[in-house]
């Protein structure tokens, strides 16, 4: 071979014997108007017009009517010109009107700053976009055909490889100039790997052999870098005499990473199946078994060797049903088959032999074929009637729980004759239950639950509605028609409720207290009548000698009120409906005044003005006060930091507060929220206060006085009055309870505890203030046996707004 072109080529020359020699390609140019301007071979072979036939022609005729309708060939060239390039696949028509599935490529050619025409190249790939298609029906869902639009790099090569020209796409594809390339030898586009192993002299031998060298492999660019190609190289003949090799490159990196990526899916994809935890059939369009998974055999216990190659749905299904005649194999194809034509996506339950429930779906896909599911969910079920009856059911007890319950009462209520039917609701708590637990353990107290929840339920009836709705509280209901039934109702019930029961050998008393409430005739709805039915046991229990009462209203509804007021005091703060009033503290000696007692009210929405003689109590009982008496606190504080004068305000704390609240951390919270300062602040506790726990109170009150806080004795005489209290506790302060102001001009024995307290202050240093002045002549008294300060509406009433009382 020589080792270059004979000197007497130009390169325009050898640039038209390129174009010339490349057969797989046709390549052509056209004017800036599209019209055809040469023709080479690879054109006239891929689309039957000779050169004196075409040449002067409109590009458009290669286009088919269709995209000539849509002004593609126009666009194709604006699009060239816009973005300097055209690329795209499509339909493309020959001289004998067949089509042929075209690659184009349309650049625009410029020199010197002119518009000259386009280069069109264009390669005939109905072969492979044939394959194509029928590699993407063969791999169906699992196998997807990645298309990409890369740079075709088009190159000569003199008999020994040596690169002598070089196109743009040459240089955008792999990074090298024209100057940069031109006489180095076209092995740099090779790997290290290739070089050692001689492809590069293989690829030109082969090509000169057999006509044309074509090969997948990987190319190196300019700067080191490798990319995916698609090479093929071609002999360039002129009069028989070998003039070199074209080498057209194209990047197929982005296919490659796309099928590597598919593969990669692929391998997963049959991964998951053989690991999926439902087993898995895919059927054709015909019905046959096209695979399945590994877990199908296990679900249903069978081998590969039972379940040959396409078998049939039917086949399918006479296996997974087990032995069975063929009548109840037809039934269940009939059944699926039906299924499949109902919907594209249809789920069963079936429950199949030995207790084995599955779940069976089956989705059908656009073209005919399905798969089918199969999940087994026979523990799922079971779990699932577990969580249902835990849901439905007193675990201990196994009774219907209250919700349940309410669902059985319900349907009594709905189905009952409101002319001829009613329905009694029985409201069950057990006696002296608290005892049971204390005296012989919770252990116990669960036996005597289930004892009596056996007794029960085994007195009532199928059409008796009966739980567990508390702690030891049962309900009962029956529908009934005549008085008669009502009575053996409740009899039957105290039957089962009274008696002794075994407990380690221990014989124990039980009893009940029921309450009976009637729908209609006593509630108009469920939750009156339970609520009812309630009322009427918490009166039987208060009740001596009565263990069933029926619901009366006159009786009942104090009890309702009550249970109204203590819903109702928890929200009390939220809703903005306590206010504080404050009364006045006098010296008796000087009638200045000392300081305030803030007294707390409660202005009700419906009932008004409520006695905190009704309300404290409750919100004691309930446990509402801690909520309500930092409320107090705060709200008391922040006032009397607002006041015109420094006088002391006076705050009462209840015991439940003292008991269970963290009050000295809360009182220093306050303080430091509000800005007043702790000697402004008097915290007023009764002796009932401090005699359950007296080193927590002796805890309570140094914490108080370590910041700076008094703590007065309030309504002292009336409880636990004691020397030993005064000595063992800090307090700054004795009130004396108004009941001794009352008596305190009729009443001697009041008169000489008066003097008795106050000669007690006196000894100990502590302030007395008298509550409860309400005349001249108690305060006259008083002022006579020195007592130090006074309260009572002589001196003034509890007011608001503070300010004015302040001033």
């Amino acid at each position: 071979m020589n080792s270059s072109l004979p000197p007497d080529r130009s390169s325009d020359a050898l640039y038209r014997l390129l174009v010339n020699a490349v057969v797989d390609y046709a390549i052509f140019m056209l004017d800036p108007e599209g019209y055809v301007t040469n023709w080479n071979a690879g054109a006239e072979r891929a689309k039957g017009y000779t050169e004196d036939e075409i040449v002067g022609r409109h590009f458009s005729c290669f286009y088919t009517p269709e995209d000539r309708a849509n002004f593609a060939p126009r666009l194709a060239l604006q699009t060239a010109l816009r973005d300097g390039k055209f690329e795209t696949e499509g339909w493309r028509m020959r001289k004998d009107g067949t089509r042929f599935w075209a690659s184009v490529l349309i650049d625009p050619i410029f020199e010197n700053g002119r518009h000259l025409g386009f280069a069109k190249v264009t390669r005939d790939r109905t072969a492979q976009y044939e394959a194509e298609l029928r590699n993407r029906r063969s791999e169906q869902r699992f196998r997807l055909l990645v298309q990409g639009v890369t740079d075709y790099a088009l190159c000569m090569l003199d008999t020994d490889g040596i690169v002598s020209n070089w196109n743009t796409g040459a240089q955008r594809a792999q990074g090298y100039s024209e100057a940069e390339i031109v006489g180095r030898h076209f092995s740099v586009f090779h790997t290290e790997e290739d070089r050692a192993a001689g492809e590069p002299a293989r690829a030109l031998d082969l090509a000169l052999r057999e006509g044309k060298y074509e090969r997948e492999c990987w190319q190196v660019r300019r700067d080191g870098s490798r990319f995916w190609a698609h090479l093929v190289i071609d002999p360039l003949f002129e009069a028989d005499t070998l003039m070199g090799f074209a080498q057209i490159t194209r990047d197929i990196s982005r296919q490659k990473a796309d099928a590597d990526r598919i593969a990669a899916v692929s391998h997963r994809l049959d991964l998951a199946l053989s690991n999926m935890s439902q087993g898995l059939c895919l059927f054709d369009r015909d019905g046959r078994l096209a695979l399945h998974n590994v877990r199908f055999l296990e679900i249903f216990g069978v081998s590969e060797d039972q379940l040959p190659p396409e078998s049939s749905l039917r086949d399918v299904i006479r296996l997974t049903l087990g032995p069975c005649t063929d009548a109840e194999a037809e039934a269940a194809f009939r059944r699926h088959r039906t299924l499949l034509a109902s919907a594209p996506g249809t789920s069963v339950v079936e429950e199949l032999r030995d207790g084995l429930i599955l779940s069976i779906s089956h989705r059908v896909m656009a073209d005919g074929t399905w798969v089918t599911t199969f999940e087994d969910i026979t523990e799922r079920r079971r779990s699932e009637e577990r969580i249902l009856f835990m849901s439905r059911h007193d675990m201990l007890t196994r009774l219907s729980n209250r919700a349940h319950f309410i669902e059985g009462l319900d349907a009594l209520i709905a189905s009952c004759d409101p002319a001829r039917d009613r329905v009694a609701v029985a409201a069950i708590d057990l006696d002296r239950f608290t005892d049971i637990n204390d005296l012989h353990g919770h252990v116990a107290g669960d036996h005597v639950l289930r004892l009596v929840a056996s007794r029960l339920g085994a007195t009532l009836r199928e059409d008796e509605a009966l739980g567990r709705i508390g702690g030891d509280e049962f309900a009962a209901a029956r529908a009934f028609r005549d008085e008669e039934e009502l009575q053996d109702f409740v009899t039957r019930l105290e039957q089962a409720l009274h008696g002794a029961l075994e407990i380690e050998g221990q014989e124990i008393g039980i009893g009940a207290s029921i309450g009976i409430a009637v729908y209609p005739a006593d509630a108009g709805d469920r939750e009156l009548l339970l609520n009812n039915a309630d009322l009427a046991m918490v009166r039987a229990k208060s009740d001596i000698g009565a263990s069933t009462c029926y619901y009366e209203p006159r009786r009942d509804e104090a009890a309702r009120d009550r249970r109204a007021l203590l819903q109702d005091i928890w929200s009390a703060v939220e809703r903005d409906e306590f206010e504080l009033v404050y009364q006045v503290q006098k010296s008796v000696q000087t009638g200045e005044t000392t300081g305030f007692e803030a007294l707390l009210r409660w202005n009700h929405p419906e009932h008004g003005q409520i006695s905190p003689l009704v309300f404290i109590p409750l919100a004691e009982e309930c446990g509402a006060i801690l909520r309500i008496g930092e409320w107090v606190l705060r709200t008391a504080c922040a006032e009397a930091a607002r006041w015109d004068e420094p006088h002391r305000i006076a705050v009462n704390l209840s015991p439940v507060q003292i008991a269970h609240a963290d009050v000295v951390p809360l009182v220093q919270r306050v303080l430091d929220e509000t800005g007043l300062p702790p000697s402004r602040l008097e915290l007023e506790i009764t002796e009932t206060a401090i005699i359950s726990d007296r080193r927590q109170a002796i805890d309570f009150l140094q914490g108080l006085s370590a910041i700076g806080v008094s703590v007065a004795l309030d309504d002292f005489g009336t409880g636990y009055s004691s020397l030993d209290t005064l000595r063992s506790f800090p307090f700054s302060k004795i009130k004396l309870d108004r009941s001794f102001i009352t008596e305190i001009e009729t009443s001697a024995q009041a008169m000489a505890i008066i003097r008795a307290v106050l000669a007690l202050g006196r000894s100990l240093n502590i302030s007395v203030l008298a509550e409860g002045v309400e005349t001249d002549r108690q305060l006259a008294i008083l002022r006579a046996e020195r007592c130090d300060q006074v309260q009572g509406y002589l001196l003034g009433r509890p007011r608001k707004p503070v300010f004015a009382v302040a001033s």
